[in-house]
């Protein structure tokens, strides 16, 4: 599931990259996604709850989106930024949940 978000943070970068280069409210974006795959690794698998991964992601893929309407609006590369996140977001969703919890 983690690579997911991984996956999503580098083409990110690579959007930045290739478009007009990253600005600081796409850094934060691309912070956002970065502890978005961190947390969505370290998040043990609680038997109770098994949604909690894909919640913190889902949580995470929100902030990353109201980043970009409190920064004063969103610009073509920021939609493509955040239809990235979106589409990791549908990913955890869609990725099998493991049994096991962490010791």
């Amino acid at each position: 599931m983690s690579l997911i978000m991984v996956a999503v943070t580098v083409v990110q970068v690579i959007i930045g990259y290739t478009t007009d280069g990253i600005a600081q409210d796409e850094w934060l974006q691309i912070a956002v996604s970065f502890f978005t795959a961190l947390i969505v690794y370290l998040v043990p698998n609680v038997p109770q709850y098994p949604w909690i991964k894909t919640a913190a992601g889902g949580a995470l893929v929100l902030l990353n989106g109201l980043i970009q309407f409190v920064e004063g609006g969103v610009t073509t590369e920021e939609w493509y930024m955040l239809a990235v996140a979106v589409l990791g977001f549908f990913g955890l969703i869609a990725a099998p949940k493991t049994k096991t919890p962490i010791d």
